[in-house]
């Protein structure tokens, strides 16, 4: 099982191999033979661009802390970004089961790191308020245009952050059951 991706415009591609023992990968001229057992964490995660809004991303970590990150986008071009889904998919789909037959003990993890998920949260929460509080006062000050605007403005903001944030919730999960919210369809 072979997946390759370009993370950014002028880099190089990152490509990653399965083989029956090992995660082998090359990134530019860096490159790496991680047995299976080997792997400390998958954190699984969902982080959409405005230019691919069906962006994954898969955070491995070494038991050595070493890192890398495979992500279901690639660069094509100057403005392109292009979603790579079904190899991305399979390729996860693939690395889950070579994990589990090694017997590793991976922690499995899924959404933003605790920390910056309350802080997200927490901003959300105070912006949202704000602007509730915002689109009442244009409704007492007979500004109706004005809180239309803001409960339009609310709703869409709503639908973007709201759907990150129920994605990255925080938490385990088992090796055999990967979220769906987190692998592309």
């Amino acid at each position: 099982m072979h997946y390759a991706f370009k993370p950014s415009l002028l880099g190089a591609v990152w490509e990653f191999e399965l083989t029956p023992d090992a995660l082998i990968w090359r990134a530019g001229r860096r490159t790496g033979h991680w047995l299976y057992k080997d792997i400390a964490q998958v954190r699984l995660s969902y982080r959409p661009q405005s230019m691919q809004a069906q962006r994954y991303r898969a955070d491995l970590r070494h038991k050595d802390g070493a890192r890398i990150a495979l992500l279901s986008v690639t660069w094509r071009g100057m403005l392109a970004l292009s979603a790579q889904s079904a190899d991305y998919r399979a390729f996860l789909l693939d690395l889950h089961r070579r994990l589990i037959a090694a017997n590793s003990q991976t922690e499995y993890v899924s959404g933003l790191k605790r920390p910056l998920y309350v802080l997200g949260f927490g901003v959300l929460v105070v912006l949202g308020l704000t602007m509730a509080l915002l689109g009442l006062r244009a409704m007492f000050e007979g500004a109706y245009a004005g809180a239309a605007f803001v409960a339009a403005f609310m709703a869409l903001g709503g639908w973007q952050m709201g759907g990150f944030m129920w994605r990255n919730r925080p938490g385990p999960y088992a090796p055999d059951q990967i979220p769906a919210k987190l692998l592309p369809n």
